[in-house]
């Protein structure tokens, strides 16, 4: 299901995105034409969605009289929800002139966000994706995966920026310098660290929007699979929260960094993902999935915590003995109903502990 499931995200919509029929014109996006530029991705098709009116969380949120760090807290709550999340990315120009630029890439998924653990100055939000297909006329699903998750910390005195080859760093910062601001920590499917970038909200009355300083991540699934002439993103990420959903902008550099420090920039890419709120869709079958798996995503999730607490800098090696943390995680899962908390903690610490090797690729120092 794993696989299949990685496969479904991959792919492009035909109802939703531009068909290739339309791109035997003379069409073009920030120079590039787009006959000779169709986008990566594959041709599942979606069941029709309905959009859902204003979100609720919204009017919340622009009716609020309360402080700005209470509005803060609306507008990353505005992110909870049933969504059409399309994924959408492309390189505007190369560093070295090369005429030479990366395909757009395009994707969807139907995504359900609810938050998992709210406290002042803390929010976690879990995604879940639950698809549907059309093949052969008929409809094909659910399809249900634990996806990625977004932590909030307020005021957060440290984070870890990526040095490329799975090394991370832990930065700390005077409060003088984060006062106000929100920490924004993505984490893979598996829990395992993605990124983490600082921000600030700042509200209007018809929009509310986080905007990050710089920030390195990983390159996602949609580079590393296909793509092994840099290692790192390095960029700026907007949130915006609207009436009806919210969009996460980007503005990317592609860095190669070497174990010596030596950068390099190969190209800048502009990214959108776009979150349109849903109605009567589905999501029963993330929810009791949830039911069924949340003891032991919540005892993961405390070892990562542990290890990350005494780590100054790593390596995460997400695969040890050709097997990626995520498979062994997944497995895991789908049999951890009925097992003792005591048995999920033991497998979940051993486990993300052989992931995790003190070996310095990169000394270099750092600026972001």
């Amino acid at each position: 299901l794993i696989s299949i499931f990685l496969s479904l995200v991959a792919c492009t919509t035909k109802q939703e995105s531009i068909s290739n029929a339309r791109y035997t014109f003379a069409r073009w996006t920030f120079s590039q034409p787009l006959a000779k530029a169709k986008p990566r991705g594959g041709t599942t098709t979606g069941p029709k969605t309905d959009k859902a009116d204003v979100h609720p969380a919204w009017q919340t949120l622009v009716n609020s009289k309360k402080t700005r760090k209470e509005k803060d807290r609306l507008a990353i709550l505005g992110m909870v929800g049933t969504y059409k999340a399309s994924f959408e990315f492309i390189e505007t120009f190369r560093f070295d002139q090369s005429n030479t630029l990366d395909r757009p890439y395009q994707s969807w998924g139907t995504e359900y966000v609810f938050p998992i653990e709210l406290k002042p100055n803390f929010i976690s939000l879990q995604h879940i994706m639950v698809m549907y297909y059309k093949k052969d006329g008929m409809v094909k699903g659910p399809f249900v995966m634990k996806h990625w998750r977004q932590d909030w910390t307020y005021e957060a005195k440290h984070h870890f920026a990526y040095l490329g080859d799975g090394m991370f760093k832990k930065l700390r910062e005077k409060r003088s310098a984060v006062r106000g601001s929100w920490l924004q920590s993505v984490y893979q499917v598996d829990d395992s660290p993605r990124y983490e970038a600082r921000g600030y909200w700042r509200h209007e009355a018809n929009h509310s929007e986080w905007t990050s300083k710089n920030s390195t991540r990983p390159l996602p699934r949609r580079e590393y699979s296909i793509r092994k002439d840099y290692n790192i993103l390095e960029g700026t990420h907007r949130i915006t929260i609207l009436p009806t959903g919210w969009i996460h902008e980007q503005d990317n550099l592609k860095l190669s960094r070497s174990k010596h420090g030596k950068k390099k920039y190969l190209s800048r890419e502009l990214g959108k993902n776009t979150y349109e709120s849903l109605k009567n869709f589905d999501i029963s079958a993330g929810q009791n999935y949830w039911n069924k798996s949340a003891g032991f995503w919540k005892e993961v999730r405390k070892a990562w915590q542990k290890q990350l607490a005494k780590q100054n800098q790593f390596v995460f090696e997400s695969k040890k003995n050709n097997q990626a943390l995520f498979e062994k995680m997944f497995s895991y899962a789908s049999s951890a109903d009925g097992k003792k908390p005591a048995d999920w903690r033991d497998f979940a610490e051993k486990t993300i502990k052989e992931h995790i090797s003190k070996k310095t690729k990169n000394k270099s120092k750092i600026s972001y």
